[in-house]
């Protein structure tokens, strides 16, 4: 297949299908083309059903390499002979209201619009009904979910320049919870190739990992989640499930059993599976912790015996060590370190190492891993508190299955942006 054919199918994959199966992800750190900044916002597209790059090849010397915009998932053909001057001129489109695709519905492009005082009058007394009727919180309004449907109504509203009867809109129950299976199969599928691309690049990850029992149903709850940090330097906290524990009794050996089974499909192996190897580092319960050391000693021999012991990376190894207790910090230096963006701790810290990923590139992988690792497993309880809110006296016959798509979707919806 020709590469302007190619470009085409990708194009109906990323941007048109409901199930997309190519995905946008970041480049490992050895295989990036450059320090060029551009890469910073483009990555290569990758197949899901195998993570195997999309590639063509022109000639014996040309390779093809097609690249996608990491916001917008617009795909371009790119080689090293023609540099990035294409990608330099992408503009993204606006935003999907949809959060599932973005070729559904387009915000209304016009100029922003202040509604009037009647209008929004109009809206506070139809939700102050809309929670009297239905029985929802005040602070409903100012969820982003919420937002998000009403900024979609608004924009159908405009753009059909008709009245539409909100009743023809909706859809009912049942289609809108297909509607949320089908995007949570397509985001875990994203989600796998990410962290698959994460590990394929030799790189680690923390989890945090424990168990509560709902009161109202009386059903056993693992949470897991995942903590890694990417090329970019951001740290990513991700939700791998919040399931139904299928254990009767809640022992160190079940509980391993079972976080084995969630993580390989995200990792892509575990213990004596094919491929290469994940250091998971793991915050567990702490009442598990004592059973679960005298059982890995022989995991952690083989992450030992795993790691090379060439005298070029140890010459390299104690020359940055070396730079590093030398090294002094500037006052600008100091202030990154303090300042944390969006009220997230360590963002500083995170950005001084990507700025001296260059200058100690071993040091910096390793920062990516060990900073990446918990100090608690306090993701997880808020899960469980999630949990709470959600299955509630009258939403007590959720299934298990449906309480784990909606907490993995409110972890990871971001990834259809």
């Amino acid at each position: 297949m020709k590469a302007h054919e190619v470009k085409k199918e990708l194009q109906k994959s990323l941007l048109e299908a409901e199930v997309p199966d190519h995905v946008v992800v970041s480049w490992p750190q050895k295989e990036q083309p450059s320090s060029n900044s551009i890469w910073d916002e483009f990555g290569p597209v990758v197949r899901i059903c195998d993570n195997q790059r999309v590639e063509v090849q022109e000639s014996d010397a040309i390779t093809i390499i097609f690249v996608g915009c990491k916001k917008c998932s617009t795909p371009y053909s790119w080689t090293s002979s023609r540099g990035t001057q294409s990608l330099r001129k992408h503009n993204c489109p606006p935003k999907s209201v949809a959060a599932s695709s973005s070729h559904l519905i387009v915000q209304w492009a016009r100029p922003n619009i202040q509604p009037t005082a009647a209008h929004k009058q109009m809206v506070v007394k139809s939700c102050a009904a809309m929670c009297a009727v239905d029985m929802r919180p005040f602070a409903i309004v100012s969820g982003e979910g919420f937002q998000s449907l009403l900024q979609s109504v608004l924009d159908i509203g405009v753009a059909s320049k008709n009245p539409i009867r909100i009743k023809d809109l909706l859809s009912d129950e049942v289609t809108v919870k297909r509607a949320a299976v089908k995007t949570y199969q397509t985001i875990r599928q994203v989600l796998i190739a990410k962290l698959q691309a994460h590990f394929q690049d030799k790189m680690d990850a923390g989890c945090t990992l424990d168990i509560w029992t709902e009161p109202l149903t009386s059903i056993a709850y693992m949470s897991v989640t995942m903590h890694y940090i990417d090329v970019n330097f951001k740290h990513n906290a991700r939700t791998l499930q919040v399931d139904q524990f299928p254990e009767v009794s809640h022992t160190a050996v079940a509980i391993l059993k079972t976080f084995k089974q969630c993580i390989i499909p995200f990792t892509g192996e575990f213990d004596n599976m094919n491929g290469p190897r994940a250091a998971i580092p793991v915050v567990f319960p702490r009442r598990c912790i004592n059973d679960f050391s005298s059982n890995d000693d022989d995991d952690d021999q083989d992450d030992i015996d795993s790691v090379p012991n060439t005298a070029t990376l140890e010459i390299l190894v104690i020359a940055e060590l070396q730079a590093y207790e030398a090294f002094t910090l500037s006052k600008s230096e100091k202030r990154m370190m303090k300042d944390s963006d969006e009220g997230t701790f360590g963002t500083g810290i995170l950005l001084w190492w990507k700025s001296k990923a260059s200058t100690w590139p071993i040091l910096a992988r390793a920062a990516r891993s060990i900073l990446a690792v918990p100090a608690s497993s306090a993701m997880s309880e808020n899960n469980f508190s999630d949990i709470g809110s959600t299955v509630s006296k009258k939403r007590n016959q959720l299934k298990p299955s449906t309480v784990n798509i909606m907490m993995f979707l409110r972890s990871n919806i971001d990834l259809t942006k």
